[in-house]
């Protein structure tokens, strides 16, 4: 998913709060962030976080904080994963395409498919909540939002 947030704070402070945020230790409420900001504005941060049945799963979001027009933007990428809806969907599925194969006489491929179906669940609900854990605390170290700041009164 591309974002593009919107931040008051110059590129030079959104940077060093980036900095300062991967500096901290981890907390019961804030998990450890991994990565690296660089003057330039480019960035790159992670999350680990545990997923299910004690997996964890490391989450990587990459973008470049630009000044345009007066005003500071973020542009990046991360990983959105499945939400809910279609995580139940594809556990659903996935008993279904096993029994199916396995009555089509391919119990093999039946346990393969299943494993990779159980496999794939894991890392796209990791990404589905990592991936808003990370956008959240950018979008908190810049003070930043997804909509452009207004323009004062009097000017187009």
């Amino acid at each position: 998913m591309r974002y593009t947030l919107y931040s008051e704070r110059p590129v030079a402070e959104c940077v060093k709060a980036l900095n300062e945020r991967i500096a901290q230790p981890g907390t019961a409420t804030r998990p450890k962030i991994n990565g690296k900001a660089e003057k330039s504005g480019a960035f790159a941060l992670g999350i680990k976080a545990a997923v299910a049945f004690g997996f964890q799963r490391q989450t990587w979001i990459e973008g470049q904080i630009v000044r345009e027009g007066g005003q500071t933007i973020i542009y990046g990428s991360a990983p959105d994963g499945l939400n809910p809806q279609r995580q139940r969907q594809l556990l659903i599925a996935t008993p279904v395409v096993a029994a199916f194969l396995t009555l089509t006489g391919a119990p093999v491929p039946a346990v393969i498919v299943a494993g990779l179906m159980v496999f794939l669940w894991l890392i796209l609900r990791g990404d589905y909540h990592n991936g808003d854990r990370l956008l959240l605390e950018l979008e908190r170290q810049c003070k930043a939002s997804p909509k452009p700041p207004k323009k004062p009164n009097g000017k187009k």
